[in-house]
């Protein structure tokens, strides 16, 4: 019973996010750099081509706004997208089926170095209190302007 009351909480609290579905075209997670969380370098990945003799500009902040987020997303499996519309560049991550409702994705930051646009991502997971119910965290969030050239940089795990 007391199962029964968690999983109407979970759907009543967290079902009632709108799902605002688009098509659109996808960029494989593959496309992803890694951070060094200890000293925050970039480490780039096999379609980056920056050396240790690169000098590399320092990042502008970009500010952000969140849109939409929950935990019953429409992608199966882990995905980060971005695309324009309206003058606006909408980023989208999806982190796929996860067993419980303890999971979630964030974006940490936004930056601009140079002609690419950084976006930083954070995933977590909660141990205690979780519903066991299929979820699939994902948020949604714009920036003004347009950007083709969006990187995807995963930060870590909280």
């Amino acid at each position: 019973m007391k199962r029964l009351v968690i999983l109407i909480l979970v759907v009543l609290l967290c079902g009632c996010i709108g799902d605002k579905t688009t098509d659109t075209p996808s960029v494989p997670k593959n496309n992803v750099a890694k951070t060094d969380t200890n000293q925050n370098n970039i480490v780039p990945n096999e379609t980056q081509n920056i050396t240790n003799e690169t000098k590399i500009p320092s990042e502008v902040p970009i500010p952000f706004e969140i849109v939409e987020m929950g935990i019953f997303g429409k992608e199966e499996h882990g995905k980060y997208i971005h695309y324009t519309k309206d003058n606006k560049t909408i980023i989208e991550l999806y982190m796929g089926k996860k067993p419980t409702a303890g999971y979630s994705i964030s974006i940490s930051k936004i930056t601009k170095k140079n002609d690419k646009l950084l976006v930083y991502i954070n995933e977590s997971y909660r141990e205690e209190g979780n519903a066991m119910v299929v979820t699939s965290p994902y948020v949604i969030a714009e920036v003004n302007g347009t950007y083709d050239n969006v990187v995807f940089v995963f930060v870590g795990n909280e």
